[in-house]
């Protein structure tokens, strides 16, 4: 159910109208490594027109972690630019991840610093959505 919520949200919030012409990456996407634990919802993200939107509910319910910005891809290189997030040391950061496609699954790795604390985020994404061209 949260699933759902989270996906209809960030669909209505950065879904807007594009050119026929999209990149590979665009559409929604569930992380899947690292797997969501008993009881919690994988995060989904969706990329649209140059924007990326990201978010999951805590295992509470109570809270949902999300953030979004804009973002480019180019060459094996996925960038994002952080303009919201649930943590305030990240709006604004700048984000280049290492990326790969196989087998029908994402995958991006990125090392940085932000607010003084070291991140590294290593995760594998599956497909859930792709645009229709024209919509």
């Amino acid at each position: 159910m949260w699933k759902n919520a989270v996906m209809a949200a960030l669909a209505c919030v950065m879904l807007s109208a594009c050119a026929a012409t999209r990149p590979a990456l665009e559409g929604a996407w569930e992380c899947v490594d690292p797997a969501p634990g008993l009881g919690e919802v994988a995060a989904v993200k969706v990329l649209s027109d140059g924007h990326f939107a990201f978010g999951r509910p805590s295992p509470a319910g109570d809270t949902v972690f999300a953030g979004g910005g804009t973002y480019v891809y180019q060459d094996g290189t996925y960038t994002e630019t952080v303009a919201w997030h649930w943590a305030p040391k990240l709006v604004g950061q700048t984000i280049v991840f290492d990326c790969s496609m196989k087998d029908g699954l994402w995958y991006h790795r990125a090392t940085f610093e932000a607010g003084g604390e070291r991140f590294e985020i290593n995760e594998i994404w599956r497909r859930v959505s792709v645009p229709k061209p024209g919509s």
